[in-house]
């Protein structure tokens, strides 16, 4: 699973197992943050990818840490990957690349 964190929307996306992908957005307030974890613990998510600048994630972090492994991803190395063009798009490919390596 991927979070990309920005100022004023969290984006998540779950890759199944079967290749399939869920992706929505949340808003920073903490019942949001609630709601989505709640949304990924209903999907049995395990372990945490976060893409973020700035300060942006530490909020989530709070929430989330108690019910995951979290990794901090550093954004400088997923923009060097092709076709990192939007935070939408962006979420999807930190999800496949999360998937794929162990950070």
């Amino acid at each position: 699973m991927a979070l990309t964190c920005t100022k004023i929307v969290f984006i998540f996306c779950i890759l199944s197992s079967t290749g399939e992908i869920y992706e929505k957005k949340f808003g920073v307030l903490t019942t949001e943050l609630i709601e989505m974890r709640d949304l990924m613990l209903s999907h049995h998510v395990l372990e945490v990818g976060m893409e973020s600048t700035s300060v942006y994630w530490i909020p989530i972090w709070r929430v989330l840490e108690p019910h995951f492994k979290l990794k901090l991803i550093n954004p400088y190395f997923i923009k060097q990957l092709p076709g990192h063009k939007s935070d939408v798009k962006g979420c999807t490919m930190d999800c496949r690349v999360h998937a794929k390596r162990n950070w």
